[in-house]
């Protein structure tokens, strides 16, 4: 029998997802062949390999109208030309197992699975349902998003493919539980996170930048800019805050609601006090993050983030930086759990002033950061969420022909 062969199944444009990038890297170390299949476009290979991956793109028909060739490679439920990529690719690879990430895709992936007897993982890295349910709450929805981001149907969907699936990995507790009360048992769910890498975790003093005592208090943000994610909220609390103390925001990130907030920042005459950066290359986040005070995830409560976690939590612990965060539940838990920081109710400005007051005590951000890095360097980091994962795909009685 040759060597293992795994194929992971993304419905995004890659590289670069950072959840993907980990999970191949270790199956690739814990010496499975893996293939990645993933959207693409007109302008990338359709075929290439990186970091011991081999990529396949479902890319758009260079002959054909654009409009048509971006909507041949929507990830959407039993889009036939991501069926038949799949297919094609476990037929000539060899593929022993199908692990796909999120729902949209897991129904080609079953039915792919199904004809060749293959068992399909699902990683579970967001409730897709309550995501789509956000987005249609907040977004003037288009007839096209009635299919495509139905959170409806993707509700039914995923009822129907959590019993089907062999195995689910989701990045938190609060996940799992949600599938448990669905009915899911408990031996066929593991916790995969978002935690940082060794290298992420790696020493902070390799980046260390001096920081101007008796500066302002400087807060960053990392992360997609969309209406859920409270920074409205954040830019207000830092106009009022600003009123007793310098203060100082910087944003990392790239979204739909960037210009809205970039107005929003103008009209409350914060130019000097926040910074939009934009999209960010990841290799010099962590210096951004070093020369911030605080890290802020303020997202706003919805089922979405009370079922999820974000990187970026882990990220600003893993740098010794305190974190601010709603009281999204998982964010809510590890702060309190691990007394790293503090959080603030959802969308609530003048609670988001009281907790910026608190950490304008030095020691008190001393004290929460040092606490976060050693939770992360004991706890919430990838070696042992990538043990988690090898055990999960080696050692369950449907991998059997993997072990």
């Amino acid at each position: 029998m040759g060597p293992v062969r795994i194929c992971k199944i993304y419905g995004g444009v890659y590289p670069w997802d950072v959840r993907v990038a980990k999970i191949t890297r270790t199956l690739v170390e814990a010496r499975y062949q893996v293939d990645l299949l993933c959207r693409g476009d007109r302008v990338s290979a359709v075929s290439e390999n990186i970091d011991g991956v081999t990529i396949h793109r479902c890319a758009e028909p260079r002959l054909a109208p654009p409009i048509v060739g971006r909507l041949s490679t929507l990830p959407f439920p039993l889009n036939p030309r991501w069926t038949r990529e799949l297919t094609r690719i476990v037929r000539d690879r060899s593929v022993d197992l199908l692990l796909v990430r999120d729902l949209p895709l897991t129904l080609n992936a079953l039915l792919v699975a199904k004809r060749a007897a293959l068992p399909v993982v699902l990683d579970m890295a967001e409730n897709y349902p309550a995501m789509l349910r956000d987005l249609v709450r907040w977004s003037d929805s288009r007839v096209s998003d009635l299919f495509f981001k139905n959170p409806w149907i993707a509700a039914a969907t995923e009822r129907w493919v959590v019993r089907r699936c062999h195995h689910i990995l989701v990045v938190v507790e609060e996940s799992r539980d949600r599938l448990l009360r669905m009915g899911v048992a408990p031996d066929r769910v593991s916790i995969v996170s978002n935690t940082p890498a060794a290298t992420f975790v790696g020493n902070p003093r390799r980046y260390h930048v001096p920081r101007v005592e008796g500066g302002p208090l400087r807060l960053i943000y990392v992360g997609g800019l969309q209406v859920g994610r409270g920074l409205e909220a954040m830019l207000l609390a830092v106009s009022e805050f600003r009123r007793e103390s310098q203060v100082r925001l910087t944003i990392l990130g790239e979204g739909p609601t960037g210009p809205k907030l970039e107005h929003l920042s103008k009209g409350l005459g914060l130019d000097n006090d926040v910074n939009f950066i934009g999209w960010t290359d990841p290799r010099i986040v962590p210096r951004y993050i070093l020369e911030s005070d605080v890290g802020v995830v303020p997202h706003l409560v919805t089922d979405h983030t009370n079922t999820t976690i974000p990187n970026k939590l882990f990220d600003y612990m893993a740098y010794a930086r305190p974190v601010l965060v709603s009281d999204a539940a998982p964010m809510r838990r590890i702060v309190c759990q691990e007394h790293c920081g503090l959080y603030h109710r959802s969308g609530d400005v003048p609670d988001i002033v009281r907790k910026l007051r608190t950490l304008t005590d030095p020691e008190v951000r001393k004290r929460f950061g040092a606490r976060g890095r050693q939770a992360v360097v004991e706890r919430y980091n990838w070696d042992r969420d990538a043990e988690r994962l090898v055990t999960t795909i080696g050692c369950n009685r449907w991998a059997r022909r993997l072990c």
